[in-house]
């Protein structure tokens, strides 16, 4: 009976220290699924400060880095060239406003930003468009005198 108490002992024992190291384990495989996440986010972070340098301070860049700016402006220049070459072996342009492929003869992309040239275009309609209303609508009022009153009759 002493042995078959011992065995169920030590088979107790090991049990234990079986659940424990995979306790263990597992708290490990948690600690390092915590650690390439947060490196990876670390890498996220080095990639977007990489970028921001690069597009707001080109000159900067440049100079700091010039190998590195050389290479990633071949590499734009290069990926460019290829999606026009694409775009031409697939019958269809580039759309200059926001680089997406497009039938041949399209004025742009169906989901292409407005140009900065259009934005400038309509606000400038806009501006006018204050402008002829402050003048028909209310400087006459703040400037009522019978010349003006005559005019306005005459305008309408």
């Amino acid at each position: 009976m002493d042995f078959l108490n011992k065995a169920k002992k030590s088979i107790s024992n090991a049990g234990r220290e079986l659940g424990q190291k995979a306790g263990d384990m597992s708290t490990m495989a948690k600690m390092n699924l915590k650690i390439r996440e947060k490196e990876k986010n670390l890498k996220d972070y080095y990639k977007r400060l990489g970028d921001l340098v690069y597009n707001e301070y080109p000159d900067e860049a440049m100079r700091m880095y010039p190998e590195l700016t050389k290479l990633i402006s071949n590499l734009k220049l290069d990926i460019e060239c290829e999606r026009h070459e694409l775009a031409a072996a697939k019958g269809n342009k580039i759309c200059p406003n926001c680089g997406a492929a497009m039938p041949k003869g399209g004025g742009k992309a169906p989901k292409a930003p407005m140009s900065k040239n259009a934005k400038v275009g309509i606000l400038a309609a806009v501006c006018a468009a204050a402008v002829i209303a402050l003048a028909v609508f209310l400087l006459p009022k703040l400037f009522s005198s019978p010349a003006v009153d005559f005019v306005r009759i005459q305008a309408e």
